[in-house]
């Protein structure tokens, strides 16, 4: 039952008090005609967003991006918190493996709500396999951006 599931003293009890608003639950007759106390489609919202572990509503994401220098061709990949600001940084020649290739232009990223999994993206698109993910991934990017060479007659 959820009221059980929610950790309520007592399922029996007819009112519940939740940060100072007070929830009553409706009862409902079942065939057998046992009662069961059962809640309206928005108490049980706010019941479950006021009881949920606080991590799990977080809006801070982790992005792992890809970068590819229009100097070079040549692709950065890296993470970060913030994908505005290191992109910023990186145009501005800030970040020391970036500067000697600019200017870059951002080709792909990824959002992750932990940066565990942001940073182990990272490392899995800098090995081969996750270069072929990317070779992939980007298929139409390539076609549109091919270079011609020796195009002539």
């Amino acid at each position: 039952m959820l009221a059980d599931w929610l950790n309520f003293p007592n399922s029996s009890e007819k009112n519940y008090k939740l940060k100072n608003i007070e929830v009553k639950p409706r009862q409902v007759i079942k065939r057998d005609k046992s009662p069961l106390f059962h809640f309206s489609f928005f108490e049980k919202l706010f019941i479950m967003k006021n009881n949920m572990p606080r991590n799990t509503t977080s809006s801070v994401f982790f992005y792992t991006y890809v970068l590819e220098s229009l100097k070079d061709f040549d692709r950065y990949i890296g993470y970060t918190n913030n994908l505005k600001r290191r992109i910023e940084e990186h145009k501005k020649g800030l970040s020391f493996a970036t500067k000697f290739r600019l200017p870059f232009k951002l080709i792909y990223f990824e959002g992750c709500l932990n940066q565990e999994d942001a940073k182990r993206r990272e490392d899995y698109l800098k090995t081969t396999q996750g270069r072929r993910f990317l070779g992939l991934r980007l298929l139409e990017y390539k076609r549109q951006n091919k270079k011609a060479f020796g195009s002539g007659s």
